[in-house]
């Protein structure tokens, strides 16, 4: 359904005038009549421009936090005229994604789900069927929605919200979600205190976080007829004049910026609310929020997350959809979520039409929301290209060699994709023969290599992407055996190995995570190259070039036990053979590098590393140590099991004077106490609640968001 905003002139009514509960508490006005300040560039002009620079710089979306969901949300809303087939690349590339993880996008972060359901039904494609996977069943499981706080929540109900999906049904299994029980779990969240700023939301503490607050507004606007949630509205409203600053903008975690702005806008659309016009976000000097944001615009490039900063991939996807809901707003058009006036894309189109969008400057894609001309057929190619051993496994000492090749089908499928057709070529390990071996009581351990060509193990088509997959099965059996298990890549036309996985059967038959399929990929890039992390780069470092690698994974989470990898890093910048270099885990969500257990590594007289991680993220390999990483690092960083009723003590090094507030998620599943000495933190967990309990340790230093540690979990 639309939703029918107030107008402007009904939100300077006197406040002595009789209205409706939630319009007399949320929306009356001071008498104030503050002027705002007028733009340099117009939200309009902005958000053209920032439009044109996404287009430029995401060449090929795909399903992701960064140059996915957020930036096709976006241009969608923002009504931009994208390149022809651009919108249909982005669905191809979450087809072949969501198939080469077999619809399962996490176990634990089931924002996952909610994000990617926004960006299809912004461009009107069905989130119930892709690539033959129903995307929005899982948020039926109520528990593991709000698995990862209220986050979890406040999408899925946008999610659901925005095409007016129908909740599905729960396994049987499973505790049924409702759009009731996540309003109430929202509720439950409020920051309410016997003083004049009581109200609004946090994802820790009790300090109203505005970023927190303008998204659970976003969640909650549709269900202001409900009393409780238009009191709980009013509270966070007021709450968000109070804390806003005198520059109009607003600051999180003790940094003023541009994303939280961004989110206050969305949030003030979603009511109905102008900010141009509403008194109580206009400040004394006429300053507002688009008057703030406008200082993080960088015509020709993007936002800023930080006026002192570079534009910033996240600061630009998050004030391009902020820019398209206000301008949304005042062309009385559907809140930015509010995605009932998409029409849907046809399930069985053609390539026989050319859409138009409402802006110039570009030749309209075919898959434009709103319209109802024909489109190109989405179908991608998935091919599966399941290797066989070479000859007979040798065995020697205990180790079984298996040896398979790479068939020329694969270099024929990566050198068909196109933009228009794109594929995903699966590797598979010789399956059945490593269960045959890892189930041979005279065999201890089992080492695999695969043999590919130059054009497999270094792909430099864009439109086609690499998986090399070990399936759940072998590693389960390499779990149940407690056998080793390590799979080689070899580049034939080089004769060198390129990327090495080492698993131990200890490691795995110890470990409390699930054994599931992994994805060998690796992939090797510039850090320079990546806007976000050349930022966090250059701050950590006095070296002004960003030098330094970043090794990204195919696979993503956590893997089913601790691997040892080994890759050819000898032609990447500041990795030459015999060098040191440092490495760290890039945390997307803090923009901060996190420290390893180990952080120094040699580059070998071959030029590779040998490193051992605990789960799939972003990993960067800098010539120096980081000048500023985040300060506290854990001994123990792999899930952890604890006996119930039993201790488990994590060992923190903390660097510098800031001192570490060391929490549990859950204090009903464990309790924590802390011991200093020193600079080193002694934080010893009691598993107290019911076998199966999950839940992590968390650091929090004052004025930033907590960094997760590591997972626990009460076994047996």
């Amino acid at each position: 359904m639309k939703r029918v905003f107030q107008s402007a002139l009904g939100l300077v009514l006197a406040v002595s005038m009789v209205f409706g509960s939630f319009t007399a508490t949320a929306y009356a006005e001071t008498s104030d009549n503050l002027e705002a300040r007028s733009l340099k560039v117009s939200a309009e002009d902005m958000s053209s421009d920032v439009s044109r620079q996404l287009v430029k710089t995401v060449t090929s979306p795909s399903l992701g936090t960064f140059a996915g969901e957020w930036t096709v949300l976006s241009l969608a809303r923002a009504g931009y005229n994208v390149p022809k087939n651009y919108y249909k690349t982005y669905y191809n590339n979450v087809v072949n994604e969501v198939k080469s993880k077999k619809g399962k996008l996490s176990s634990r972060k089931y924002t996952e789900y909610s994000r990617v359901i926004l960006g299809l039904t912004s461009i009107g494609r069905d989130p119930h069927n892709v690539g033959g996977y129903d995307l929005v069943s899982p948020l039926a499981d109520y528990d593991s929605v709000i698995y990862q706080g209220i986050n979890g929540p406040i999408f899925a109900l946008i999610a659901l919200d925005s095409g007016d999906y129908d909740m599905p049904e729960a396994a049987s299994d499973k505790t049924q979600n409702s759009r009731e029980d996540m309003v109430d779990y929202i509720l439950s969240k409020e920051i309410k205190k016997d003083t004049s700023d009581a109200g609004g939301w946090a994802l820790t503490g009790t300090t109203p976080d505005p970023d927190i607050t303008a998204m659970a507004l976003q969640a909650l606007a549709k269900y202001e007829s409900r009393s409780d949630v238009s009191a709980a509205i009013s509270r966070a409203v007021t709450v968000l004049s109070s804390i806003q600053k005198d520059n109009g903008g607003y600051a999180s975690w003790g940094t003023t910026n541009s994303e939280s702005a961004a989110q206050v806008l969305v949030a003030l659309t979603a009511l109905g609310i102008d900010p141009q016009t509403d008194q109580r976000f206009i400040k004394q000097n006429g300053s507002w929020l688009l008057s703030y944001l406008e200082q993080y615009y960088v015509k020709g490039q993007g936002f800023k997350h930080i006026t002192s900063g570079s534009v910033d991939a996240m600061a630009t996807d998050q004030c391009a959809y902020a820019l398209a809901a206000y301008n949304r707003f005042v062309n009385g058009e559907n809140f930015l979520y509010d995605m009932t006036d998409v029409s849907p894309v046809s399930p069985d189109p053609d390539d026989s039409g050319n859409s138009g969008g409402k802006n110039s400057g570009g030749t309209a894609d075919n898959t434009a929301p709103g319209t109802t001309a024909p489109v190109a057929s989405a179908a991608g190619e998935e091919v599966v290209i399941k290797t066989q051993p070479d000859a007979n496994p040798v065995v020697s000492a205990g180790r079984s060699a298996v040896s398979a090749t790479v068939s020329a089908d694969a270099t024929s499928s990566i050198s068909a994709a196109t933009a228009e057709k794109p594929a995903v070529v699966k590797i598979t390990v010789p399956t059945s023969t490593i269960l045959e071996q890892l189930k041979n009581n005279a065999i201890n351990a089992v080492d695999c290599t695969i043999r590919m060509p130059g054009a497999v193990a270094n792909n430099a088509n864009p439109n086609a992407t690499v998986r090399i997959y070990v399936d759940q099965s072998v590693l389960q059996a390499a779990k149940n055996t407690k056998k080793d298990l390590a799979v080689s890549m070899i580049n034939t036309d080089m004769g060198k190995e390129i990327c090495s996985w080492n698993f131990s059967g200890t490691d795995l038959k110890n470990s409390i995570v699930s054994a599931t399929d992994v994805d060998l990929a690796v992939s090797i890039a510039q850090v320079k190259n990546d806007t976000a992390l050349a930022s966090v780069a250059v701050s950590n470092s006095t070296d002004k070039n960003a030098a330094g690698a970043v090794l990204r994974f195919g696979n993503s989470g956590l893997l089913p036990a601790p691997a040892k990898i080994k890759v050819y890093v000898g032609n990447q910048e500041s990795c030459a053979p015999n060098s040191s270099v440092f490495l760290y885990r890039f945390n997307s969500a803090t923009k901060a590098l996190e420290q390893m257990p180990k952080s120094e590594y040699k580059v070998d007289a071959d030029g590779y590393i040998t490193i051992t991680i605990a789960h799939c993220a972003d990993y960067v390999l800098l010539p120096k140590a980081a000048t500023s990483p985040y300060p506290v690092q854990s001994d123990t960083t792999y899930p952890t099991g604890v006996k119930k009723g039993e201790n488990y003590t994590f060992a923190m090094t903390v660097s510098g004077s800031m001192v570490p507030s060391l929490t549990v998620g859950d204090g009903k599943a464990f309790v924590g106490t802390v011991k200093q000495v020193g600079n080193k933190y002694y934080f010893t967990v009691k598993a107290v609640g019911t076998v199966g309990s999950v839940t992590a340790v968390y650091s929090t230093l004052q004025g930033q968001k907590p960094v997760l540690l590591c997972y626990i979990s009460t076994v047996k």
